[in-house]
């Protein structure tokens, strides 16, 4: 029960928190076809795993999955879901299946003013004594997109304005983007860089990587620690290019091609360039000698580099 306050190398580890909201929105937009289907298991596996922490660490979490295209779906709305069923695949299929246009910022503004609403709901049902205490409610918004918003009537400096007091007061956002620079679409918003990430828009063994990273990032947040930054390596893995090459890793990730074999060729001896070869010089022997520099060459002369008023120099 007292894990927390344990010291691993001298590393204490964070403090649960006293409930967990936790808020997954994906798009379902006609582009996400390029998924491939992708999108239902890495989904099935978010939310199944935000059920196994939230039993395994005995934290309530208040979970609400949402899709949108044109328009946004709640399938589950701020349930404890260490006790609910999520949804079964067939289900997922239906609930992801691609149609229509993209209405991301308006999305993502209702998912904020609604995770507020949840935590003032938490603190305002806490007795006095535990709200002098001030617990911890850990708040996550997870976004999944594949393209610019298209169909939003609120513009992109409010989303941004927004999601920077959301942020500025504790709150988590994770995004994942395909088809466009997920850090740099992610600051327009107000996302923070370090935990926004690329995805590869079609490859399934990137879009596999990526969601494992948000699933990650999603447990160590829902633990009590704090998001860590994604790594240029995690970032790669995460817009990998299928490639047809057999030399290329499992047959998916492309690799720099292997540089041409370097090879030795001999002289012809009978070219005529052969004849006119400069031989090697004859190695000088260099010595110190009572604090002069004798030098020899190849005939046994020896000469004082030191002794300049020798005409001949031969010692």
């Amino acid at each position: 029960m007292l894990n927390h306050v344990k010291r691993t190398n001298n590393n204490r580890p964070s403090a649960p928190p006293f409930s967990v909201i936790n808020h997954i929105i994906c798009d379902r937009s006609g582009s996400m076809c390029t998924f491939g289907g992708v999108q239902v298991d890495m989904n099935d596996k978010l939310l199944n795993d935000a059920k196994e922490l939230a039993i395994t660490n005995n934290i309530k979490t208040h979970l609400t999955f949402t899709t949108f295209d044109t328009t946004a779906e709640t399938h589950l709305d701020n349930v404890d879901i260490a006790k609910t069923d999520v949804p079964t695949k067939e289900e997922l299929v239906d609930m992801l299946k691609p149609r229509s246009s993209t209405r991301f910022i308006d999305t993502v503004l209702e998912a904020l003013e609604k995770i507020k609403e949840q935590k003032k709901a938490i603190l305002d049902s806490l007795p006095r004594a535990i709200k002098m205490l001030e617990p911890n409610i850990v708040t996550i918004l997870n976004c999944t997109t594949d393209g610019m918003d298209n169909a939003s009537s609120s513009t992109q400096t409010m989303l941004r304005n927004a999601m920077n007091k959301y942020r500025k007061e504790g709150g988590e956002a994770i995004l994942l983007a395909a088809n466009m620079d997920a850090q740099e679409i992610g600051r327009q918003y107000g996302f923070s860089e370090d935990t926004s990430l690329t995805v590869h828009n079609s490859d399934p063994e990137a879009i596999t990587f990526a969601f494992d990273c948000v699933m990650q990032t999603t447990r160590e947040v829902s633990s009590g620690g704090r998001a860590i930054p994604y790594t240029p390596l995690q970032r790669s893995c995460s817009q990998a290019t299928p490639v047809d090459d057999d030399n290329s890793f499992n047959g998916t990730l492309a690799t720099v091609p292997v540089p041409p074999r370097l090879t030795r060729q001999r002289v012809n001896t009978r070219s005529p360039l052969a004849t006119h070869i400069i031989p090697p010089l004859p190695p000088l022997n260099l010595q110190r000698q009572n604090a002069n520099m004798i030098l020899h060459d190849s005939n046994g002369n020896s000469f004082d580099v030191n002794d300049v008023n020798s005409e001949s120099r031969i010692v």
